[in-house]
Formats: C-alpha cells, structure tokens, sequence
C-alpha cells in the first residue's frame, strides 16, 4: 500500500508524525498522507498522493512542506518505487478553522505486490 510506504519514509526522513486520518486531536505538526484518483498501466501502479502539511504559522507549513517535497524528491530511492514527480504545492489553509497547512501533489510510479 503506497499510503504506508510513504508515510514511513516521511516519519523516519523528516522526524514529523504522518497520519491518514486528521486527528482528534492533532500535534502542532504532522503530515496528512492523502490517496488521490490513481492507475495501473501494464501491470505497474501510477498514485497520486496529497500531502497536507499542518503547522502552527503559514511559514511553518510552507517550510514543513518544502522539507517533505525534498524527502518524497528522494524517495526514488526505495526499491518498489520507479518514479516520483512533483505535481504542485500551494497555501492550503483550511478555510474552516484557518488551521494553516501547505499541500503538495506527488506522483509516483511504483511496483506493487498483486499487480
């Protein structure tokens, strides 16, 4: 599951908590990992993967953000993953509680076990 393929790496690249869910309760800083629409062409899977970046200021998140883009950048380096590409990244903050968050869109092309 490509969710928790990069949720470990993040974790254990960037020291910060990734979550799929928002929490109850969440930490000042954390990452949430997000599954977007994604394919199989010839037997290899193409994911879309969000990352909402939360920190406490806009600076914070956006920096949060750029680390997480460097360290996904680098994920090529995992054996199952082929390919990985930065779609965007933006100010993401939540219209809703103002909680700030910066998002990027990854795509990654990866071996999958079943495929």
């Amino acid at each position: 599951m490509i969710e928790r393929t990069v949720m470990d790496y993040l974790e254990e690249s960037l020291q910060t908590e990734c979550r799929t869910e928002r929490p109850e309760d969440p930490p000042a800083r954390y990452i949430l990992v997000e599954k977007l629409p994604s394919t199989i062409r010839e037997h290899i899977s193409i994911s879309r993967i969000a990352l909402q970046c939360y920190a406490p200021t806009l600076y914070e998140a956006a920096e949060l953000s750029t680390r997480a883009k460097i360290a996904m950048l680098e994920m090529i380096s995992l054996d199952d993953i082929a390919a990985v590409g930065l779609e965007s990244e933006y100010n993401f903050t939540n219209p809703v509680d103002k909680q700030p968050r910066y998002q990027a869109v990854f795509e990654i092309t990866h071996y999958e076990e079943g495929v």
